[in-house]
Order: C-alpha cells, then sequence, then structure tokens
C-alpha cells in the first residue's frame, strides 16, 4: 500500500505540474494578436524621397498662388494717332485719328521675355492743301521684346517696356481723292518702343511707331513717305 501511495502521490504531483505547464506552452505556439500602434505619418513623410515632386518649390508656389507670372494671352487696343510725310517735305500731310486693337501673347515670369500680337489697325492723314483724307488698314504683328520692373503678381502692380519689329500688311484702304499719291505699298516695317502699367491683370499702355519703308508706290515718286504713329492702348490679361 505504502508503495501504490507513494505512487499515486508522485502521478497527482506530475499531472498537476503538467496541467499548469500545457497553457503556457499552447499560449508560446500560438501567441495572441498583439496591438500595434498606427505608423507614424509624419515618420511616413520623411522617409519618402525628396523627388516625389516632379514642381521647384517656386513653381509649386506659383501655382497654388495663382500667379501668372506676366506669361499669358490678353487683349489692348484704344486710340493711334497717325501721320505721314515726305522725305524732302515737298508734300505736307496733317495727322489723322485712328484706331487699333488685338490679342497679344507671351510675356516672362522673369525680367525679360518675348511678347507677341496681332493687331488690327487703322491709320491715316489727310492733305493740308486740298484736304483729302487716307485711310490705311493694316494687320500687324509685333515680335517684342518685353523688360518687367516691379511686381509681377497677378494682384501687385507692375511696369514694363517693349521694343522691337512690328511688321504690317495692308489690307485695305479709303481714299476721297484721285490724287498722285493714292497707291501705297502692301508691306511696311515699324521699329516700335513704348511703356506700360499693368495692375491686377489691367493694362494702360502708350507706344511709338516708326515706319522704316517708303510706303508710296516707288514708280509714281522718287521721295520716300513714311508713316509715324502713336498708340495708346488699354487692356486686361487673361492669364
Amino acid at each position: 500500500m505504502r508503495t501504490y501511495t507513494g505512487t499515486s502521490s508522485r502521478l497527482l504531483v506530475a499531472a498537476t505540474i503538467l496541467a499548469l505547464a500545457l497553457p503556457g506552452v499552447a499560449r508560446a505556439q500560438n501567441p495572441s494578436p498583439v496591438a500595434t500602434a498606427p505608423p507614424d505619418s509624419a515618420a511616413l513623410r520623411l522617409s519618402l524621397p525628396a523627388t516625389v515632386s516632379f514642381l521647384p518649390a517656386d513653381a509649386s508656389s506659383s501655382q497654388s498662388s495663382g500667379s501668372g507670372g506676366g506669361v499669358g494671352v490678353g487683349i489692348k487696343g484704344g486710340f493711334l494717332y497717325n501721320s505721314l510725310s515726305f522725305s524732302d517735305a515737298s508734300q505736307v500731310y496733317d495727322g489723322r485719328a485712328g484706331w487699333t486693337i488685338g490679342l497679344f501673347f507671351g510675356g516672362s515670369s522673369g525680367v525679360i521675355g518675348l511678347m507677341g500680337e496681332i493687331n488690327f489697325q487703322k491709320k491715316g492723314a489727310s492733305d493740308a492743301t486740298t484736304g483729302a483724307i487716307t485711310d490705311l488698314y493694316y494687320l500687324d504683328l509685333p515680335a517684342l521684346l518685353r523688360i518687367n520692373f516691379g511686381s509681377r503678381s497677378p494682384n501687385g502692380v507692375g511696369v514694363y517696356a517693349i521694343l522691337g519689329p512690328g511688321f504690317d500688311f495692308k489690307i485695305g484702304d479709303s481714299i476721297s481723292s484721285l490724287a498722285i499719291y493714292q497707291n501705297y505699298e502692301t508691306f511696311n516695317i515699324n521699329f516700335i518702343g513704348g511703356l506700360g502699367v499693368e495692375i491686377t491683370r489691367f493694362i494702360i499702355e502708350g507706344r511709338g511707331i516708326w515706319g522704316l519703308r517708303n510706303i508710296a508706290v516707288t514708280q509714281l515718286t522718287s521721295q520716300q513717305l513714311k508713316s509715324r504713329s502713336f498708340a495708346l492702348q488699354v487692356g486686361v490679361r487673361f492669364n
């Protein structure tokens, strides 16, 4: 009986130890899920490469501010005063009011840029002796260098200067007499220079236009007849 009792006691102790040990083994083999903290978004942002942005910082800030930076498309138009004069002053013309209207495109987000224009213009003069009136209608295509000063923000105030050539193609004329000089060349080259102010996309501009070619039909006169104009315009830039 002693042997049986001693053996039973030892078996009971071993069973108790095994019962206590099994849950720990089970937990070791099948660990319960551990809640983990979500990844730090700031750390993720820091881990991303800097090249993930395809725009330079200044371009991004420009886009977010909505700045056109002086580059865009717009319209301008206004008053144009024109005169005609012969090189030997043998015939005197009085100046005559006309008009100009058209589109411009280009400019620059920096200090210097290029600007093109497509303009329709009415230029003319009147004969001081006979009173004959000449009106000439042109398609004018300037290619201008634009120099910017001051702010180029769409909400700022900027000043600019322009200079460069303009190419005139005559698309019509109106002459009130049959004077010998009623015929005019269909093409002219001008030099253009001017100043403008842009305030929150609205433009006020003055420019001088100096014709460089003889516009009288050469077989009718040996003298050089050249055009001179001054234009005062207002306009608006769309973007």
